[in-house]
């Protein structure tokens, strides 16, 4: 990986003859942690590891045998990403429309249910992960539980083109075409690529390209680069802590609440991806100070019946779990997981309000709301009205204690 990029700037010609000394990002115990999980998989995979603040590339392994294949999946490898590209669509609800118009929150409800879509080829019937449909759900939940027909919806309304437009300013460099089945992760992007465009969420906003070379310099001691990262406003610190609560609550109460397992579920956020008929399984995520990225699959795109949560999460999990100095599912007594001491591993920035919600409505709770729970909303978004399908004042409080 890192040979290819010197070769790019300097050639092969100085490579062999100007007595190169390289210095890369690559921590050396990061790098064989990551090897070691990847060999866990039963299907080929990659993994690479990323600070979330610099870009810097810590480990990063192509396959589970080098001598086998010597091809670099992580990022030489484009393979789509399914639902690990979710979270650009929400990010893009997220970060449009106005005080006047309104905004989309985590507390809007979404639709998830049936739909046909008009596309180039007729019509276009997209269906959920396990054939259900929960109906009217909060945004949140939509994210947490991965629901297809619910974020497609989402899709369509906030209109493919504004998607693509977010996903490039967090990162993503691979062709996106404005279509819907963008935002079921339907265009191929690397591994390395897509892990570099969560970051942003991971670091208040802030991208920064990945890299592997700090520093270059010839045999005569001249230094030839010195990398300095140069961060670039993406979104606000606001929506980048409320996408990272949002992807929080997928490792809390959503598809990667495996995470659990290895003491990760309370310092950690991140998506899981599975492709159509199980060709491929991704799980992407991060702590606030790495960034990592798993793919399983197959080098022949083949019909395995792979999940994010299943097959990548466990790569992702091992190998977060022993960088981050925390148990493995192995270290597990029999009373379960030992929980992590950080509560709330991201602060609240400037610009973030929480107000109690009924997650039926998505407004603000009556005495007599039966479900409540604290919602993060951009400041000056967050909703003015009460919920109107429970009663308030003493009558709603009455009715909620003997209901």
């Amino acid at each position: 990986f890192v040979q290819r990029q010197l070769e790019y700037s300097y050639g092969d010609e100085a490579l062999l003859t100007r007595g190169l000394t390289i210095f890369t990002t690559f921590d050396p115990w990061l790098q064989e942690l990551a090897q070691q999980a990847v060999q866990t998989g039963a299907q080929q995979a990659a993994l690479v590891a990323l600070e979330p603040r610099t870009g810097a590339v810590l480990a990063l392994v192509g396959g589970k045998d080098f001598a086998a294949s010597s091809f670099d999946r992580a990022s030489l490898g484009r393979r789509q990403p399914g639902s690990a590209f979710k979270p650009f669509v929400y990010g893009a609800a997220l970060s449009e429309g106005s005080e006047e118009s309104g905004r989309w929150t985590a507390a809007s409800m979404l639709q998830d249910e049936p739909k046909s879509f008009p596309s180039k080829t007729g019509t276009w019937k997209p269906r959920s992960y396990d054939g259900k449909y929960l109906g009217a759900v909060p945004l949140r939940t939509a994210l947490a539980q991965s629901l297809n027909l619910a974020t497609v919806r989402l899709a369509e309304a906030v209109g493919p083109r504004k998607i693509i437009e977010f996903a490039r300013r967090m990162g993503v460099v691979s062709p996106l075409q404005p279509d819907l089945g963008l935002a079921l992760g339907a265009f191929e992007v690397s591994l390395l690529e897509l892990t570099g465009a969560y970051c942003p969420f991971a670091n208040g906003g802030l991208r920064v390209e990945p890299y592997a070379v700090e520093a270059a310099i010839d045999g005569e001691g001249e230094m030839l680069e010195y990398h300095a990262p140069q961060p670039v406003r993406a979104i606000s610190p606001a929506e980048a802590y409320i996408m990272t609560s949002l992807l929080r609550e997928v490792v809390l109460t959503g598809t990667a609440r495996a995470l659990e397992s290895w003491g990760l579920q309370e310092v950690s956020a991140g998506k899981t991806g599975t492709t159509n008929d199980g060709k491929d399984a991704w799980f992407i995520g991060y702590t606030p100070r790495l960034a990592a990225g798993v793919w399983t699959g197959s080098d022949q795109p083949a019909r395995l019946g792979l999940s994010g949560a299943q097959s990548a999460l466990p790569i992702w999990g091992r190998f977060m779990s022993q960088a981050s100095g925390l148990p493995t599912s192995s270290d597990h007594r029999k009373d379960g997981p030992r929980k992590t001491a950080a509560a709330d591993p991201w602060p609240k920035p400037e610009g973030v309000s929480v107000v109690e919600v009924d997650p039926a409505t998505g407004l603000r709770v009556k005495s007599g709301c039966p479900q409540r729970r604290f919602e993060v909303f951009l400041t000056g978004y967050e909703p003015r009205a009460e919920c109107g399908l429970h009663p308030g004042g003493v009558g709603g409080w009455l009715r909620k204690i003997f209901t």
